[in-house]
């Protein structure tokens, strides 16, 4: 019985702990930085040290496939910095489909392309090379229509990216 009792409670945890997880729209006190996540950075255009810490915070969550904490991050960066185009290129691709999570609703897909076309809008204040990004993630959420909804990975979506990009340790050119 004990051992029945132990498997229970873990499916109990495993199943809280996804659903927690993929609670899409719910509201939550904003992000705060956090220093129980690692020191990963990837510098970005932004004139804000604290849309950084965010921005950086976003991606180690996104990295650890945690995509709606990593949302609420981005968010954060992207109020932050609102001229910054990486804010709006990691909240699409933490809401978008990912190889976890391939079901999109039709809110979730008009979110992502919501997000993506406002990485558009501000590309030319990134770097080349988060221009390119942003161009990537767009080629991949062209429309918010239900036949863009599953996951389609984008290898070849902008070759462009992958030749010209150093490492997501190295900082934007001045």
């Amino acid at each position: 019985m004990r051992i029945l009792g132990a498997a229970g409670s873990l499916f109990f945890f495993a199943a809280a702990t996804l659903t927690a997880q993929h609670d899409h729209g719910k509201a939550l006190a904003p992000p705060e930085i956090r220093h129980d996540l690692g020191n990963h950075h990837h510098a970005i255009a932004t004139k804000s040290p604290e849309a950084q810490q965010f921005f950086d915070q976003g991606l180690i969550l996104l990295y650890g496939f945690n995509h709606d904490e990593a949302a609420r991050y981005f968010r954060r960066a992207a109020e932050l910095d609102p001229a910054s185009p990486m804010p709006w290129w990691g909240l699409a691709l933490s809401i978008g489909p990912n190889y976890n999570d391939t079901a999109v609703d039709e809110n979730r897909a008009k979110a992502t392309y919501e997000a993506v076309q406002n990485a558009l809008r501000r590309a030319t204040n990134g770097t080349s090379i988060e221009q390119d990004y942003v161009r990537a993630l767009a080629k991949r959420c062209a429309t918010p229509c239900r036949e863009r909804r599953s996951m389609r990975p984008c290898r070849a979506a902008a070759p462009s990216v992958t030749s010209r990009a150093k490492s997501w340790t190295s900082p934007p050119p001045d």
